[in-house]
């Protein structure tokens, strides 16, 4: 179906025997299709740029896209989010049309961690990076350490099992400590060396590091980065045999999953064993019903001489072809299907 769309649908039952009369009409109108995946890329290189104690200047940066690649060209909102981590159930939450925001009446020497999303009216995108600001002037501070991954891929998408490089750096004039934690592997900085940096290899449960300075009097500053893992396509049909009667409509469904979100071709062929094969252009509804997981619908809306083999191909970002293939299969009515037909009868 469409999107904020108004329908009027009905029901008849059919067995060998022959079929119902329609049941009494029902009428609703479809949500709007905002359930796609072309949220906007989060921000990224959230940073503070003056600490003055109880007020905060903090920065970030933003490119106007979308994960599907589309570009933005209308205004965005940015929703600054910061909480106290000695009170962490009172979020402050802010909207500011500026990549810049000044978090005011902070306490002293309180810990705060901030994150900031963006908006463009009717998606929101994932959040930021988090970091950790200590209220307390410049003097008093701990510098913000720095995340550095190589190579440097773009969107920060990387594929299962590839080996990455990760540095976390500070620079201060004072000896700092560093943990890096990256999944659930925790690596400590040597002494006096106020850099860490390891190899692994990417997957599922290794795609957020998260860089801490330490003093010795218990202060901290925190940064993190999250990392995109490249995976699929993986493709399902929720049903391999479908049935309909003639001269009514039908749906099939395909199951697909991947990131970065794969591209879906829909063919047909009359058998299996058919050299022709046609790409079809029929409308299809997409949703997505999981974190990178969709669930397109082919909406056939007449179904008389379409029966045949339906085919759902999806390439993934690397090339990658996976398809699966459901039947439909076409029968006619014992009766005519028109409620003109059963009036005149009855």
């Amino acid at each position: 179906m469409q999107p904020s769309t108004n329908y009027t649908a009905f029901v008849t039952a059919f067995n060998k025997h022959g079929s119902s009369p329609p049941s009494f009409k029902i009428s609703f109108e479809t949500l709007p299709d905002n359930e796609q995946n072309d949220r906007p890329v989060p921000p990224f290189g959230l940073h503070i740029v003056w600490n003055h104690g109880r007020r905060i200047n903090i920065t970030w940066n933003w490119s106007s896209v979308r994960y599907n690649g589309q570009r933005i060209t209308g205004p965005v909102t940015y929703t600054v989010n910061y909480v106290s981590t000695g009170n962490a159930s009172v979020w402050n939450s802010v909207k500011t049309q500026n990549m810049w925001h000044v978090m005011e009446n902070l306490t002293m020497n309180s810990l705060y961690e901030v994150y900031v999303y963006v908006s463009d009216g009717n998606l929101q995108s994932r959040s930021s990076s988090v970091v950790t600001v200590l209220a307390a002037p410049d003097e008093y501070s701990l510098p913000e350490p720095q995340i550095t991954i190589t190579p440097e891929n773009a969107n920060r998408t990387y594929r299962v099992n590839e080996q990455i490089a990760v540095k976390c750096t500070v620079h201060s004039d004072r000896v700092l400590n560093l943990d890096l934690l990256i999944g659930k592997t925790l690596i400590h900085s040597e002494p006096s060396k106020m850099t860490v940096e390891t190899f692994l290899n990417v997957a599922e449960n290794n795609n957020l590091i998260t860089c801490t300075v330490m003093d010795t009097d218990g202060r901290q500053n925190r940064a993190q980065m999250h990392i995109f893992v490249q995976f699929g396509p993986i493709v399902n049909m929720v049903t391999e045999q479908i049935y309909a009667y003639d001269d009514l409509s039908a749906e099939i469904q395909c199951i697909v999953q991947g990131y970065p979100e794969p591209m879906l071709e829909w063919h047909y062929q009359k058998s299996p064993n058919a050299i022709r094969t046609e790409r079809l252009n029929d409308p299809v509804l997409v949703k997505t019903t999981a974190l990178n997981q969709y669930v397109h619908t082919l909406l056939i809306k007449n179904v008389t001489g379409r029966n045949g083999i339906y085919s759902c191909k999806a390439v993934g970002a690397d090339g990658t072809e996976i398809t699966k293939s459901a039947e439909l299969n076409i029968a006619k009515a014992a009766l005519p299907l028109t409620p003109r037909f059963i009036l005149q009868v009855s």
